[in-house]
């Protein structure tokens, strides 16, 4: 059922990048939700994007979000919305009761809880960066440590060859994995990561 309702104050909306990425953290952090919402997550992006498409009521928790008109007239499309209450999970709109995850309780979701699950994204990255600076700095030392020892045991003229081919192996190792630790770092630091990776998985 349509809801008619007067001018309230509009929800702003997204910048598409922004709505993009919401749309990523919400489909990696709900997983099973968002299979549930089979697709849904699309429209719900250009939703968000859109101008003027949600609005705030008087209730708290109650948004109004503008319904999709086939006949794309939009002097008939502005006037219609469907009622959203994040508090009941409810939406009106048809989609929704058959008990579906329907486009615009996703709109809503992601123009609420968007910038938390991004701020989570963003910490997680950060701890994740600083556990990352600390593991590659201490692979470097154990290489400088096993490439020193490799060294003098092939310059002091009394080790066995099977010692100085062995200390000689550990240092290659340490060098491959100080070298991959580093480039862990790295990745962690590149810019436009994928944010989607630093979430809690909620299932």
């Amino acid at each position: 059922m349509y809801t008619q309702t007067p001018e309230l104050s509009p929800v702003s909306c997204i910048p598409l990048p922004r709505a993009q990425l919401y749309r990523d953290l919400f489909v990696a952090k709900y997983p099973a939700l968002a299979e549930r919402a089979n697709g849904r997550t699309e429209r719900a992006v250009e939703i968000c994007h859109r101008p003027g498409a949600c609005r705030r009521t008087d209730h708290v928790g109650v948004f109004l979000v503008e319904a999709s008109n086939p006949d794309h007239q939009p002097e008939i499309r502005q006037k219609k919305y469907y009622e959203v209450d994040v508090n009941r999970h409810t939406c009106t709109c048809p989609d929704s009761s058959q008990g579906n995850v329907c486009k615009h309780r996703l709109a809503i979701g992601f123009h609420l809880f968007g910038s938390d699950w991004s701020a989570e994204a963003e910490k997680n990255r950060v701890s994740q960066q600083y556990e990352a600076r600390r593991a590659y700095r201490e692979a470097w030392r154990v290489q400088l440590e096993a490439a020193t020892e490799f060294e003098t045991l092939a310059t002091n003229g009394i080790s066995s060859e099977n010692t100085i081919s062995a200390a000689r192996q550990l240092a290659l190792d340490m060098l491959a994995k100080a070298a991959a630790a580093q480039e862990h770092y790295a990745d962690l630091c590149r810019p436009g990561p994928d944010w989607s990776k630093f979430v809690t998985v909620i299932k």
